[in-house]
């Protein structure tokens, strides 16, 4: 996975806003309230909420539960709306590459070798964030392991309804380990990354020439071996796990080189079973 320096997970980031605000208003009242403010970090506030909140006049942020066994307490910040969110939000610098415009698609153009190494072809993920704080898993299609350039493309929206502006925050790879040790490293390269308001493609505003992801945190793994090493006999013969290598700028892109891994699976009947790895 290529990924910003900042971890995010897939799907909707909302909720790591809401633990430090808990924390917060832990800060703010007696400690005898940690189980009522325990409530207030279970539940989700969308960044279009916490917006409605703090522009409010009046507002403030109210957190109910029980204290102890048959008792239950309200609990009103000293803070506004507006001061807490600003307090909670995280700072520095915004995570991964600003999409410019209001793009229905993002195209990249990349390429998976070497051919010698015959890895098979690998799916390509971008993870978008939209203006909300919102992260989305857009597949990007198949890039065939042949050191060539091919581009991949992923559809934000056919409706043009985003939350925009948008942000690219990582590219993930998911390939079928080596059936034995490689002989030399696979080498991942980003040439560049472009955005499209035409549905259909089109000519795309670049965005993310190579150079621009050298920020970025490299990692490779395979959760399924590492979960199988754990049992004795799950894998068919040899295996060793996939590793990150260098992370450089080459021929106009930022290219990264990494052990593939190898290994297979023992299956309960048949052939044995390939092994996923994952290059972010």
């Amino acid at each position: 996975m290529l990924s910003s320096r900042m971890p995010l997970a897939l799907g909707r980031m909302n909720a790591h806003r809401l633990v430090l605000a808990a924390l917060l208003l832990i800060a703010l009242t007696s400690s005898a309230l940690a189980a009522a403010l325990a409530v207030f970090a279970g539940q989700t506030v969308p960044q279009a909420a916490q917006r409605n909140l703090a522009t409010a006049p009046g507002t403030s942020v109210l957190v109910s539960g029980p204290l102890m066994a048959g008792q239950a307490a309200t609990v009103t910040t000293a803070l506004p709306a507006a001061a807490l969110f600003r307090l909670i939000t995280p700072g520095g610098a915004a995570p991964g590459l600003a999409i410019p415009g209001r793009p229905a698609l993002v195209a990249m153009t990349a390429s998976l070798g070497s051919a010698s190494l015959r890895l098979a072809p690998a799916t390509a993920t971008l993870s978008v964030q939209d203006a909300d704080g919102n992260v989305y898993a857009l597949p990007a299609g198949t890039l065939n392991a042949d050191g060539r350039m091919h581009i991949l493309t992923a559809e934000i929206t056919p409706s043009g309804k985003a939350i925009y502006p948008l942000r690219l925050l990582a590219v993930t790879l998911d390939y079928a380990l080596l059936r034995a040790a490689a002989r030399s490293a696979a080498v991942f390269a980003v040439r560049g990354v472009t955005a499209s308001p035409a549905p259909s493609g089109g000519p795309g505003v670049p965005f993310g020439a190579g150079a621009a992801l050298a920020a970025w945190t490299p990692t490779v793994s395979s959760p399924e071996l590492t979960g199988l090493l754990q049992t004795p006999g799950a894998t068919a013969g040899r295996s060793g796990p996939p590793r990150a290598g260098s992370w450089l700028a080459a021929a106009g892109s930022q290219a990264l080189s990494f052990n593939p891994g190898y290994g297979q699976a023992t299956p309960a009947t048949g052939p044995a079973l390939p092994i996923q790895g994952s290059s972010r």
